[in-house]
């Protein structure tokens, strides 16, 4: 009958097989992360104009992003305000309104007023008004404005839906945004900083020999897990901000917009003031 101690050394062991298979599975993720991140680099250069071939290298730590949104009810009355998509179906409502008064208008006639005078062998004086109706007298234009006003429906159908759509967006992503941020914020003070304290632990317990070697490994590998989920889930909090920018029409990372804009986070801190 074997020893506890040789059963849990069986059941620990892993062949030269396995532990290449679990490197090599390990590099390929760590290629793909570099392409990826390569990727985006490039992508970054064309949104700001430069060469996609010669890329901007970030720089700089990976903060969580800083600040309180406002309040659920001043977002939406923001992006109400000024979203350029609601702003352009408003402006299509108004041409439609006066396409409309432009039809009914044509319905009065088209009435004209003259006055002459003459002479005639520098002795007669002929002197007179006259009055000028367009024809059809009765022209009461009602196919146009039928139309007019069938584009007005449209129209404000159009802008209500799209008021509703916003209001469901500025929702959903300030919801998205609160959460990835309560996720980051628990990765890194409930998960990252334990693993580390006790990864150091581990490696004095391993250099006393109190731990064999696969706990070690173990909680290497649970730390950098724990590090990859707290940089995905802050990077996860950054795209939902930017996301709740856009809904609520302002242009995400510039400083210097109009003061009639709607400032998204009033107590937000810089990215330079944090480091």
């Amino acid at each position: 009958m074997l020893r506890p101690s040789w059963i849990w050394l069986v059941s620990s062991w892993r062949s030269p097989n396995a532990y290449l298979l679990r490197a090599a599975r390990t590099e390929r993720r760590s290629q793909m992360a570099h392409a990826s991140y390569l990727e985006m680099r490039s992508l970054l250069a064309e949104v700001v104009g430069l060469d996609p071939t010669q890329p901007p290298i970030p720089a700089g730590p990976l903060n969580l992003p800083s600040g309180e949104p406002a309040t659920l009810s001043v977002l939406v009355q923001g992006a109400l305000e000024h979203r350029d998509d609601l702003a352009a179906l408003q402006q299509a409502r108004r041409a439609t309104e006066a396409r409309k008064a432009a039809a009914v208008a044509a319905r009065v006639p088209d009435l004209s007023l003259s006055a002459y005078f003459e002479e005639e062998a520098s002795t007669d004086r002929i002197v007179g008004a006259g009055l000028r109706i367009s024809l059809p007298f009765f022209q009461r234009n009602q196919g146009a404005i039928a139309e007019a006003h069938a584009a007005i429906d449209r129209a404000s159908a159009e802008l209500e839906s799209r008021e509703k759509a916003i209001r469901r967006e500025v929702f959903s992503t300030l919801s998205r945004y609160r959460a990835a941020r309560s996720s980051a914020q628990t990765l890194a003070h409930h998960v990252v900083g334990t693993l580390t304290e006790s990864l150091d632990l581990l490696g004095r317990s391993f250099a006393a020999g109190k731990i064999g070697l696969p706990d070690l490994l173990l909680s290497r590998r649970e730390l950098i897990e724990g590090q990859r989920e707290f940089i995905e889930a802050v990077a996860a909090a950054w795209v939902a901000r930017v996301t709740l920018d856009l809904a609520v029409g302002r242009v995400p990372g510039v400083s210097d917009q109009s003061a009639t804009r709607l400032e998204v986070f009033p107590s937000q801190v810089t990215p330079e003031s944090e480091s």
